[in-house]
């Protein structure tokens, strides 16, 4: 068999490698002949598709894994040339359906769409993310299209831009279903190559827009299908600054993008053009989609589209709480040919209590009258983990924290074993510690200038009895902190001054819990303290939940050092001073 018929039945293409290199080493290499018919020696369990087709490659038989069984093997394409792989390579490639149904499955949530945009985003250096819902239905331009196929894909969709261009490695990196050369670069919040896929959870076919470029992809090759020559790599590249005169003929393909994020297609001027920015257009997947497409039977109608809004409006301010350059993040939303309404993500100036560039702690504020804030004793604790982007992992913490985790591909979790694990525990107890201690002390500042009210020194300190495990060593390591007494740790307060462990005192809980007296016995303890000339000694009650924090830390016998007992507090404090405290007592009877 000739050279040129194998590389035919090999590549199947209409426009064949005509490389004299690739011809070379096809002639020197030792053929298995295919066969149409099952072998004899392959397993019945195996799949095998050779019965229904005609004369084509074995990768269209049987898996290629399992092609050792007719006489083959994968090692025959490491053998051959830089140009005989590129030849091959197309038989080589897994299904793009499969591969995105799984990937599909590893960002299970619609929300995903949102922060993995906002994550390419961020990994470019934008300062600015925003998303348009556009409910436009361009019926009058539904002809002249690229493809009859574009028909369906016309109307509503979800627009992404940011105010970065793509480089040429991210246009590389975006095309590779299974892996990413972010993975390299330690900086970059996006390593692994697979969140950009989760926008096929609401459209077949994306459209980017970066630079000159402009990319479409069509996996289940329904909608450009008569301009995509290669199966396995379903999408096409347009160059706008070269290949004008043709697209020219398709206007109404592209007048969509018309004014959306500042694009101005050339439709009917030929110059160049250079879009400033990124822009991704996401037609929703509609039913007619839905019943043929490959990848997802899911589709979007006006009611699923409008949940998106609210998707947003829960998510949005967490998202960009921790992200290294985007600020601003904005919902635009454009009914019909209505004007675009802006719903703004409410962080303002969010960023307030999170500055830190390797790990970080955000502590939930409400804003009440006159631009002061509050901080709730004992509110349900909101606490969440994020990579730069929210982890959906919950902490049982009453604030937000902030790191370079090592995070599982789907950024679903954090690394509990090896390596990896024991990078996530020293992280914990040495960075987000003193994240956390430095949050305190920022609370402390607010409140000291007046714009904090009625704030409780213990309000954002982890209770124990909540902490999930995964995050002990957090709240531990707080505890660990505090007891150590250092003067940047005064975060104790009676009220009316601050003070570290060292200059807090307190009274016997068997006193403060009795009802008959413990009010009274505290503030004689104060006045103790006042009449003692102690002027940086301060005294506070302390929760039972506080003090067992303190207890799981080891740090049980600082808190002994510091308190008053009932025995202490009867000889040295009230029968010393009885005399004091009775002529007090007549004073006041003689006024009644």
């Amino acid at each position: 068999m000739k050279a040129k018929t194998l590389l035919t039945i090999l590549n199947k293409q209409t426009k064949l490698v005509k490389s004299s290199e690739v011809q070379t080493n096809l002639q020197k290499l030792k053929w298995v002949p295919v066969c149409k018919d099952r072998p004899l020696n392959y397993p019945k369990s195996l799949a095998w598709r050779g019965d229904s087709c005609n004369i084509s490659s074995l990768s269209e038989m049987c898996e290629i894994s399992h092609a050792v069984l007719v006489g083959s093997s994968v090692a025959l394409v490491e053998r051959t040339s830089a140009g005989m792989k590129k030849a091959l390579k197309l038989t080589l490639e897994p299904q793009v359906d499969q591969v995105l149904q799984n990937i599909l499955e590893e960002y299970p949530s619609v929300a995903d769409i949102f922060k993995e945009l906002l994550q390419n985003a961020d990994d470019a250096n934008a300062t600015e993310c925003s998303f348009l819902i556009d409910m436009r239905k361009n019926l009058e331009i539904r002809e002249n299209l690229l493809d009859p196929g574009m028909i369906v894909c016309h109307g509503p969709a979800l627009w992404s831009f940011n105010n970065s261009v793509f480089s040429d490695t991210d246009f590389l990196n975006i095309t590779r279903l299974g892996g990413s050369m972010k993975r390299c670069e330690a900086d970059k919040v996006g390593k692994f190559g697979l969140g950009f896929n989760s926008v096929y959870h609401v459209t077949d076919i994306p459209i980017i827009m970066s630079r000159e470029f402009m990319i479409m992809f069509d996996p289940n090759i329904n909608h450009i299908g008569k301009h995509i020559r290669d199966k396995s790599n379903p999408g096409i590249k347009i160059n706008w600054s070269k290949q004008q005169k043709r697209l020219r003929k398709f206007p109404n393909q592209f007048k969509p993008f018309i004014n959306v994020f500042n694009c101005q297609l050339p439709l009917s001027l030929e110059s160049p053009y250079n879009y400033d920015g990124t822009l991704f257009r996401l037609p929703f997947r509609t039913e007619q989609e839905a019943s043929v497409s490959e990848i997802s039977s899911i589709y979007y109608n006006t009611t699923d589209i409008y949940s998106l809004v609210d998707e947003f409006s829960i998510c949005g301010h967490r998202l960009i709480l921790f992200t290294q350059h985007v600020g601003t993040m904005v919902l635009k939303y454009l009914k019909c040919e209505e004007r675009i309404v802006d719903l703004q993500s409410p962080l303002d100036s969010g960023k307030r209590l999170g500055l830190v560039p390797c790990g970080g702690v955000a502590v939930l504020l409400s804003e009440e009258d006159n631009r002061k804030w509050t901080v709730k004793t004992n509110a349900t604790p909101i606490g969440e983990v994020f990579c730069y982007l929210p982890l959906r992992i919950k902490t049982g913490l009453p604030v937000h924290i902030n790191g370079c985790f090592a995070v599982t591909s789907n950024r679903k979790e954090i690394w509990k074993t090896d390596t990896k694990g024991q990078w996530n525990s020293i992280f914990m107890r040495h960075v987000i510690v003193q994240a956390y201690l430095a949050a305190l002390n920022m609370l402390r500042s607010i409140a000291e200038s007046g714009e904090l009210l009625d704030y409780s020194y213990y309000a954002a300190w982890p209770d124990p009895g909540v902490v999930h495990d995964d995050f002990n060593l957090i709240c531990q390591g707080v505890y660990q902190e505090i007891a150590k007494g250092d003067d940047d740790a005064k975060v104790f307060s009676d009220g009316k001054t601050w003070v570290s462990i060292k200059n807090v005192r307190f009274l016997d809980d068997s006193l403060l819990c009795r009802p008959d007296i413990g009010s009274a016995a505290f503030k004689i303890f104060l006045k103790y303290l006042r009449k003692c000339g102690s002027q940086d000694l301060c005294a506070v009650e302390l929760p039972d939940w506080v003090q067992e924090g303190f207890d799981d830390a080891g740090c049980k016998g600082k808190l002994m050092e510091n308190t008053l007992t009932e025995t202490e507090f009867f000889s040295d404090v009230l029968f010393c001073h009885l005399d004091s405290y009775i002529l007090r007592m007549e004073g006041s009877l003689k006024e009644v």
